[in-house]
């Protein structure tokens, strides 16, 4: 039996002396400043790893000072606040990505499953293209735990489908298969403009678009089926 490990719970940092000029305290201007600087960190992140996304790129793009990000983040906290966005940004649409597919056989409600999620990854691609190009990066204390948020969200997901469709064989498997699924949507649609140089398509295009989609339901669809009693619907 193949097992994913569960993101560890994270100790209690030691107590450090606060950074000159950092604001604690949440208010509506300093919440809209936060998001200013992680809406500026995002654009970053897309174009570069974390270790050659540095401050200074991140203000430049946000137009304004490096300083201010120093108020109000690390440079490991800003990116777990983006990877953590991105992650939330998955989870909010996952629900709505299974829904009506219960009643479907694997094979029709995986389609349906992967329609819904890759219109919103072609509408939406920065999302995989932050965590494509920095999952390599994730060799670090403060990168993998940045990317616990991203893996907090591949455990829940593999709960929503064990509920949604009522999957009845071994969690492990569902959160693995499940685990293969977005890994791949993540390397295909995050690395577009590579594998359409390969294929010689249009990252943009339709073709691309089904491409993926074959390939998915090609690679899952089998599996998928093991993992429901035999009759029974998604």
């Amino acid at each position: 039996m193949i097992r994913l490990m569960k993101p560890k719970k994270a100790s209690t940092p030691r107590p450090t002396a606060k950074r000159p000029g950092r604001l604690p305290e949440s208010t509506p201007k300093s919440d809209a400043t936060r998001e200013m600087i992680v809406a500026a960190a995002r654009k970053v992140f897309v174009r570069y790893p974390y270790h050659k996304a540095s401050i200074r790129t991140i203000a430049a793009e946000g137009g304004f000072h490096f300083s201010l990000i120093n108020h109000y983040f690390t440079k490991s906290e800003l990116f777990g606040a983006v990877v953590a966005q991105v992650s939330q940004e998955m989870l909010d649409n996952f629900t709505s990505w299974l829904k009506g597919i219960s009643v479907m056989s694997p094979e029709d409600g995986f389609s349906l499953f992967l329609d819904r999620a890759l219109d919103h990854f072609f509408k939406h691609p920065d999302v995989l293209r932050i965590l494509m190009k920095n999952a390599g990066e994730a060799d670090s204390e403060e990168t993998t735990r940045a990317f616990d948020h991203f893996t907090k969200y591949v455990f829940t997901g593999g709960g929503i489908l064990i509920n949604e469709l009522r999957m009845a064989k071994s969690v492990d498997n569902i959160v693995v298969w499940f685990y293969g699924v977005l890994n791949l949507l993540i390397n295909f649609v995050g690395a577009a403009h590579y594998h359409c140089q390969v294929l010689n398509m249009d990252p943009n295009g339709p073709d691309f678009r089904k491409w993926v989609k074959n390939c998915l339901m090609y690679l899952f669809t089998p599996t998928l089926k093991e993992l429901f009693p035999a009759g029974q619907s998604a």
